[in-house]
């Protein structure tokens, strides 16, 4: 018909700088799949470092992480080698087509400039040692954290502010390391 649209799926299309899609490397082992909110980011960059708090740890429970950035393929290994997690798969998505796949809107003045969002920008950026860098990326766009299994969902955390944090650790525990098999 003449209104189907044959958009390709980016889940199944857009590649990580090893050559896999989302999909492929959630195939073997689940895969913690974290979007990242634009580069200059404070909550940006508390996500990194807690993924660097934590790595060992949820690639201990048999997950394996991705990063999903707005940057290019440079500015994301760059980004994640200050934060030693050069290693992950990471998936340059400067068009946020992954982000919408995955239903995470642009977000409201109150989820971005809230009052608790500029508290929280405040203790992470100045006290937590974070600051602020320059924007490269879609500013508006709001994070998440979706753990998948052989390509369906099977845990997500969605934001409902910039400054939210996710539990990364409670989000990987939804696996069942002795049977190999997720459980909810």
């Amino acid at each position: 018909s003449c209104c189907e649209t044959t958009e390709p799926d980016p889940i199944k299309t857009i590649e990580s700088q090893m050559g896999q899609t989302v999909v492929q490397a959630s195939m073997k082992r689940p895969l913690m799949l974290v979007f990242l909110r634009h580069a200059g980011c404070t909550f940006c960059r508390q996500t990194l470092s807690d993924l660097q708090l934590h790595r060992d740890e949820i690639l201990g429970m048999g997950v394996d992480v991705a990063l999903v950035h707005m940057g290019s393929p440079m500015e994301g290994t760059t980004m994640l080698s200050k934060y030693e997690l050069d290693f992950f798969h990471r998936f340059s998505d400067p068009q946020c087509e992954l982000y919408r796949a995955f239903g995470l809107p642009r977000g409201s003045f109150q989820q971005l400039f809230g009052v608790r969002v500029w508290l929280r920008g405040i203790a992470a950026g100045i006290f937590g040692g974070h600051g602020v860098g320059r924007m490269s990326g879609d500013g508006f766009r709001m994070p998440g954290v979706y753990l998948l299994d052989r390509g369906q969902i099977v845990s997500q955390f969605k934001a409902e502010s910039a400054s939210d944090r996710p539990d990364y650790l409670a989000l990987a525990g939804v696996t069942d390391i002795e049977n190999g098999k997720l459980s909810l």
